[in-house]
């Protein structure tokens, strides 16, 4: 310590600044907080999370794949093996990846989702994350009625996602593309198609026709990777730490998603199967034939009290002749008739015995 600067004050003159203040850190009021591995395994236990999308909602796969345990998640990969389905597991954790680098190809794949729960009555996804619209912006949008056709699908996408929230009462996060570090594409097609401005106009338009307000949450890429635009190696991905922010800020969103407390995270739902589910057609027809013979032909056994006809033809009635028969309008003396009948027959008989024995004394 140089004792001569001027900034330096000696003991005597320390003496006369001294105050009752504490140095303390600053009070916390943002209530986000790192997640480690296992704050993410006992977190996502008995959880399924299942991520649809293009390659940086799969490099966000990943992410979740290195805090779950697998630290070689994310190394390099064949465009074979990098364009294809992926899924793992960690203990009761599954962790699945959907190709979907189109919209049009989201939809098949949460489509297929649902329908696979509904066939095969398996356990439908926790969490759901889903991500695109840079390759749409490539491929799709070179002409008026691509455009047009484009707005239709994201409609349909944004219906589809509010469908999985309320089928299996999952989180649905959306993940917004990344800000575009246009200098970096590696083609005049990529940057004329898809620069920072064309996908902002691309943002612009999920926003309008209402996919981030399907979800449950949403993930800002452009707000989580705005200071990182040159670490971006080719214009569209990032380095993993990138996307390991991501996971982080998806981690703690399901934090308030789910009340914050981590014990009430680890509770195993219930899977009840889609009511759909146990239909079967055949079976409602012939419960329909049971009903109509039992209302338009009056046989209260759905057709086995006709079919005792067949083997009991003597004497038989059917069952619409016995229904008649039943509700037909009989006349029915009361106690008082049957009293006086029988006093007048006790009268008719007494009268009869004195006549007789009055002839006989004649």
């Amino acid at each position: 310590l140089d004792r001569n600067t001027m900034n330096y004050f000696g003991p005597t003159q320390c003496s006369t600044l001294n105050t009752t203040e504490q140095w303390a850190w600053p009070e916390d009021t943002c209530g986000f907080h790192y997640h480690s591995g296992s704050e993410l395994r006992q977190k996502l236990q008995e959880r399924r999370i299942v991520f649809i999308g293009d390659s940086s909602v799969r490099k966000l796969y990943h992410s979740f794949c290195r805090f779950a345990g697998d630290l070689t998640a994310g190394g390099y990969e064949g465009t074979s093996t990098s364009h294809s389905d992926a899924s793992t597991s960690f203990g009761s954790t599954s962790l699945e990846f959907k190709w979907a680098p189109l919209s049009v190809d989201i939809i098949t794949k949460i489509k297929s989702t649902k329908a696979s729960f509904s066939r095969e009555r398996e356990g439908g996804p926790d969490i759901i994350i889903a991500g695109g619209g840079v390759w749409d912006k490539l491929h799709l949008s070179v002409t008026d009625e691509d455009q047009s056709s484009q707005e239709e699908t994201i409609k349909t996408l944004a219906s589809e996602l509010k469908s999985m929230r309320k089928m299996f009462e999952a989180s649905v996060v959306w993940f917004v593309p990344p800000i575009i570090n246009t200098v970096a594409l590696n083609s005049d097609e990529k940057r004329s198609q898809i620069s920072e401005g064309n996908i902002e106009e691309m943002r612009r338009m999920y926003h309008e026709l209402g996919v981030p307000q399907s979800a449950s949450f949403i993930l800002d890429g452009p707000h989580f990777t705005q200071d990182r635009v040159s670490d971006s190696f080719d214009g569209v991905h990032y380095p993993n730490h990138v996307y390991d922010a991501g996971s982080q800020i998806v981690l703690n969103a399901l934090d308030q998603l789910w009340g914050g407390d981590m014990n009430k995270s680890i509770i195993t739902r219930s899977y009840l199967p889609a009511t759909s589910s146990l239909i079967n057609p055949y079976l409602g027809m012939m419960m329909l034939c049971f009903v109509l013979i039992g209302l338009f032909y009056f046989d209260g056994y759905f057709g086995v009290g006709y079919l005792a006809q067949f083997f009991v033809k003597k004497m038989s009635l059917s069952p619409s002749e016995l229904y008649k028969d039943a509700f037909d309008h009989h006349p029915v003396s009361t106690a008082q008739d049957q009293t006086s009948k029988v006093e007048y027959n006790e009268s008719v008989g007494l009268t009869g015995r004195s006549s007789s024995s009055l002839s006989r004394r004649r």
